[in-house]
C-alpha cells in the first residue's frame, strides 16, 4: 500500500500548485559573481505565497528541464548529465515524497553556510538509497528539495547533488544581469564542488512518521 507523507509534519496537502511564476516561464536565470561557471535560478516553491529563493547550478553538469506537474510538482526538474538515462534527477521547490511500507527513513541535518536543512534518506527493503530530501525553513516556509537516485553508481549524483542543495538561499544571493535561458555548459563539465562545511553525513535516527506526517 502506497502512502504520502509531507516532511516535518508540515500540511503541504493544502498548497496551491500554480506555476507560471515569470510570465509563461518558471523560473529566470542569472549570472553568479563568485561562480562564473554555474548560474543562479530564481523560482518560487509549489506554494504561490512563498518568497522566491535561489540556488546555484552548473551548466556542464545539470540539464535544465520542465516537466509536468505529475512527475515534478513545482513543474521544474534538474537531471544530472552524467547518468544518460536521466535517473539523477533534483526536484527543487517540491511538496513532499511519497514511501512505500518496509522503507527506511532515516532523518539527518544538513549544514550550509547560510543556515542548516534537516534531511531524510530514504531507503527500500533491499538497502537501496532511493531518495533525499532536504527541507530549508525560513519564516515557518518550507522549501524543499528532492533528490532522486540511479540504482547503481550514486556517488556522483549524490555528490553533484549535494552541492547544488547547499546553494540555496532565501534571500537573493550576488547575481549580474539575468541571462537568457541558452546554457553554455562548462566545458570542464565539472561542478563547482561545495565548501567542506557545507556537507553532513546524516545522522543514522530511523524516524517512523507519526500519524501527523501521514496524508492517506
Amino acid at each position: 500500500m502506497k502512502r504520502s507523507f509531507f516532511l516535518f509534519g508540515l500540511t503541504l496537502s493544502l498548497l496551491i500548485m500554480s506555476g507560471c511564476l515569470f510570465g509563461s516561464q518558471y523560473y529566470s536565470l542569472s549570472n553568479c559573481e563568485k561562480d562564473p561557471a554555474s548560474k543562479v535560478i530564481t523560482m518560487k516553491t509549489v506554494d504561490e505565497n512563498s518568497d522566491e529563493f535561489t540556488f546555484r547550478m552548473n551548466p556542464g553538469t545539470w540539464d535544465l528541464q520542465i516537466w509536468d506537474e505529475e512527475k515534478a510538482p513545482n513543474r521544474v526538474a534538474l537531471v544530472n548529465k552524467t547518468y544518460p538515462e536521466g535517473d539523477c534527477y533534483v526536484l527543487p521547490g517540491t511538496m513532499g515524497q511519497g514511501y512505500q511500507e518496509g522503507w527506511t527513513v532515516t532523518e539527518g541535518v544538513l549544514m550550509t553556510q547560510r543556515g542548516n536543512a534537516r534531511t531524510l534518506d530514504i531507503i527500500n527493503q533491499v538497502g537501496i538509497r532511493l531518495k533525499y530530501i532536504v527541507g530549508y525553513e525560513i519564516e515557518e516556509m518550507p522549501y524543499i528539495f528532492e533528490i532522486n537516485f540511479p540504482v547503481k553508481d550514486q556517488d556522483i549524483c549524490s555528490a553533484d547533488a549535494q552541492a547544488l542543495v547547499s546553494s540555496f538561499n532565501a534571500d537573493l544571493p550576488e547575481t549580474t544581469q539575468p541571462t537568457d535561458e541558452t546554457l553554455t555548459p562548462d566545458p570542464t563539465g565539472a561542478d563547482t564542488p561545495p565548501n567542506s562545511d557545507e556537507i553532513v553525513t546524516p545522522t543514522e535516527t530511523t524516524v517512523t512518521p507519526t500519524t501527523e506526517d501521514v496524508v492517506q
